[in-house]
């Protein structure tokens, strides 16, 4: 699926604390999320696919019962071990994230990303 979007997630993927600040998964969605809304700002959401659905793909694959945590948060509780079915999210923003751990969730996130992609291509 060619995107601009996309493309840009691709750009920056190798040097992600160049762009976002910090290897973190908060960094990176703080940076999409602002991306995407300055898009909508310039008039190019036309150009943008509708990431909200992201949310949607993500709670469904590990059974979370609601979305409202977000993507980036669900999938910080999947890299530290949480179980859906019992999470307290106040136990998960305690946790202290090793190096490891945020680059085990970017890449998760990246992984995700392309199973979300060719969902909407099939």
């Amino acid at each position: 699926m060619q995107n601009p979007f996309y493309d840009h997630l691709e750009k920056i993927k190798v040097r992600i604390g160049m762009y976002v600040g910090d290897v973190s998964l908060k960094s990176l969605d703080a940076y999409i999320s602002g991306y995407l809304m300055a898009l909508s700002d310039l008039n190019f959401a036309q150009e943008q696919p509708n990431f909200r659905d992201f949310h949607e793909f993500v709670r469904a694959k590990y059974n979370y019962f609601e979305l409202t945590a977000g993507w980036a948060n669900m999938i910080t509780a999947v890299v530290l071990g949480y179980k859906p079915e019992n999470i307290v999210w106040a136990d998960v923003f305690a946790e202290t994230m090793t190096f490891e751990q945020h680059q085990q969730s970017i890449a998760l996130f990246y992984e995700l990303l392309e199973e979300f992609k060719e969902s909407k291509v099939n």
